[in-house]
C-alpha cells in the first residue's frame, strides 16, 4: 500500500483535476473559449486566424496569455512552506470574486476569461507531483499520453524506474493517471450540469472548492513543486 502521504496526495491530485475540468466545461459553454486547457485554446486560435476570423480568435489568444502568466506569476513566487496552500486560497477567492462580477455585470467576458484563466495557471504551480510521478492537472492530452505508456511497459512486465516500493508499479501509475483524467472528465460533466442550474452562479462551486482545499491542506500533500514539473507533460 501507499505511504500516506502519497495516498492523499493522490486526493489532493483527483480533487483538482475535477475542479480544473468543471472550469474548462464552464468557459467552454459560457464563453466557447478554454480557461484551462491551452492545447484546445491554440488550436482554435489558429483555426480562427487561419479563416481570418480575427474575433473569434481573441478569447481563447487572451486565455493563453493569461494562463502563462498565472505558471509566470507562480513560478516567479518563492517558496514557503505554505506556497500551496496560499496559492489555493488566491484561486478560490478570485474564482468567487469573478462568479460575483458576472452576475451583476460587472465583468464581460474578456476581463472574465482572463482572470480564471490566469487563476488556472496559477494553480498549475501549486501541484506538480504525485510521490515521483509528475502531474499536470489541466495537460489531459499528456496524462493519457504517459497512461498509455505505463500501461505498455506494464504489458511488458518492465520495471518502474525510480519506483518508491513494491507497491510503486506501471500499473499503479497508469491507474493514478487514469483517475486525474477521469476526474477531469467528470469535472466537465458537472459543469454542464451546474450551467443549466446555476448560470452565473456556476463558478460558485470551485471557488468555494479550491478554498476548502486552502483551508484543509497538509503541509505535505502537494508535494514539491517546480517550474519544470508544473508545466511538464512528461
Amino acid at each position: 500500500m501507499a505511504p500516506q502521504h502519497v495516498r492523499k496526495q493522490t486526493r489532493l491530485a483527483i480533487a483538482l483535476a475535477m475542479v480544473a475540468g468543471y472550469v474548462d466545461g464552464f468557459g467552454l459553454l459560457k464563453f466557447s473559449t478554454y480557461l484551462s486547457f491551452m492545447s484546445g485554446n491554440t488550436t482554435q486560435t489558429g483555426a480562427n486566424l487561419g479563416r481570418a476570423a480575427f474575433g473569434l480568435a481573441i478569447p481563447s489568444a487572451i486565455a493563453i496569455g493569461a494562463f502563462l502568466a498565472g505558471v509566470i506569476l507562480g513560478n516567479l513566487w518563492s517558496r514557503p512552506e505554505k506556497h500551496a496552500r496560499t496559492v489555493f486560497l488566491i484561486v478560490g477567492v478570485t474564482l468567487g470574486i469573478t462568479c460575483a462580477g458576472l452576475r451583476m455585470l460587472l465583468l464581460d467576458p474578456f476581463p472574465a476569461i482572463a482572470i480564471v484563466a490566469c487563476s488556472m495557471g496559477l494553480m498549475n504551480t501549486a501541484f506538480s507531483r504525485v510521490g515521483n510521478e509528475p502531474v499536470n492537472l489541466t495537460f489531459v492530452t499528456g496524462a493519457l499520453n504517459k497512461l498509455g505508456g505505463h500501461l505498455a511497459r506494464a504489458g511488458k512486465g518492465l520495471p518502474l524506474n525510480g519506483a518508491m516500493g513494491d507497491w510503486d508499479t506501471h500499473a499503479g501509475r497508469a491507474a493514478l493517471l487514469a483517475s486525474i483524467w477521469g476526474a477531469f472528465l467528470i469535472g466537465a460533466v458537472l459543469a454542464g450540469i451546474a450551467t443549466g442550474l446555476l448560470g452565473d452562479w456556476t463558478l460558485l462551486v470551485p471557488a468555494l472548492a479550491v478554498i476548502g482545499v486552502g483551508l484543509f491542506l497538509g503541509g505535505t500533500e502537494a508535494g514539491p513543486s517546480s517550474a519544470a514539473d508544473a508545466n511538464s507533460p512528461d
